[in-house]
């Protein structure tokens, strides 16, 4: 029992936020307005910052000397998955167009600091693989991720209230540059000694503050998540209306069908280009597992945008991304012989 909740705690404690958040959003709320304002951006860059200070220099280099596994693992997560999004969001968006949006928002994000390299070492592949295709996505997400938000505005994004300039001066603020800035510092050795000494505990304060995000993402969507089956707009252009059983089925199927393709798509090309397993195994966690971090934080400066209920698309990838990746590495590290892959 002692082992499953230190394994679990975290995902054991978003669930119990999602709750609490629910049931009290009134009082919380009144308690967010308390803070600072954009006291999110400090968190976020806080932790992009905490996150990247353990990270070893050697094991990107490593992944360097071969980088086809993390190019093809970039191109899953900024390609492969937003154009999935790009497909079912607007299926998703009829209905509740908050929701549609915030499922392309979870797609374009990057890749997760921490997980995709747990998960892939997990499975038995290249851990440092999917930590160069960490890297590259976040520093660049300050570029990338605006720009997709920008090409889907056809299909989910109201273009004329969206414009990518802004987005991305804040995502390179909070997020390309924590991350560069801590890989600086470590060079100083007392640091690097120190971060990799502390490595749990700042992983802890880290996940901390992501409950903190999600308990902030919770409050906003407030009352809407007691809503009705059918939503209702009180006006033209307000998406007022709550989601209902109907609602979490179709996101739950629609985050279930991005992640889980964009795995298998990734495995599937990385064997076809002949990569070695440990390197496709890689290329599907790294491709395929989104940021918390990040979505929640442009789900909630984009609120205006997006709607309330934009960043619960987010906070279901990142349950469901623990749970279905368990599985899938738990499978791939038992069918290492055979070298089997999802889905034969």
């Amino acid at each position: 029992m002692r082992e499953f909740l230190v394994q679990r705690w975290f995902l054991l404690a978003l669930l119990g936020v999602v709750v609490v958040g629910t049931l009290f959003a009134t009082n919380l709320a009144a308690l967010f307005a308390l803070l600072p304002v954009s006291w999110e951006n400090f968190l976020i860059a806080a932790m992009m910052f905490l996150m990247a200070l353990p990270l070893e220099p050697s094991a990107v280099g490593q992944a360097l000397r071969r980088p086809h596994g993390a190019a093809l693992a970039v191109a899953a997560s900024f390609l492969i998955a937003p154009l999935i999004a790009w497909a079912i969001a607007p299926l998703l968006g009829r209905v509740y167009p908050d929701l549609g949006y915030g499922l392309v928002i979870a797609a374009a994000v990057p890749t997760t600091v921490a997980s995709a390299a747990v998960w892939t070492r997990r499975a038995g592949g290249n851990d440092a693989v999917a930590l160069l295709a960490m890297f590259l996505t976040n520093v660049a997400c300050f570029v990338v991720t605006p720009t997709i938000l920008w090409l889907a505005a056809g299909a989910v994004v109201e273009s004329e209230r969206f414009q990518p300039g802004p987005m991305m001066v804040r995502l390179a603020l909070i997020v390309a540059l924590p991350l560069v800035a801590a890989q600086v510092i470590r060079l100083w050795p007392p640091v690097a000694a120190w971060s990799l000494r502390r490595k749990i505990p700042l992983g802890v304060v880290c996940q901390l503050g992501m409950l903190t995000m999600v308990l902030a993402g919770v409050v906003q969507c407030g009352e809407k998540l007691h809503g009705l089956d059918l939503p209702h707009t009180t006006q033209a252009g307000d998406r007022s209306g709550g989601i209902g059983s109907l609602g979490w089925l179709a996101m739950i199927a629609a985050v279930l069908a991005i992640h889980v393709t964009t795995l298998v798509i990734g495995q599937g090309l990385g064997r076809m280009l002949r990569l070695p397993r440990a390197d496709w195994i890689a290329v599907g966690f790294a491709g395929s597992q989104k940021t918390l971090l990040v979505g929640l934080g442009i789900a909630l400066g984009y609120s205006h945008v997006f709607g309330p209920l934009a960043v619960l698309p987010m906070v279901v990838y990142h349950v469901a991304q623990l749970l279905v990746d368990t599985l899938i590495a738990d499978r791939l590290r038992m069918g290492a012989r055979r070298g089997c892959v999802v889905g034969e």
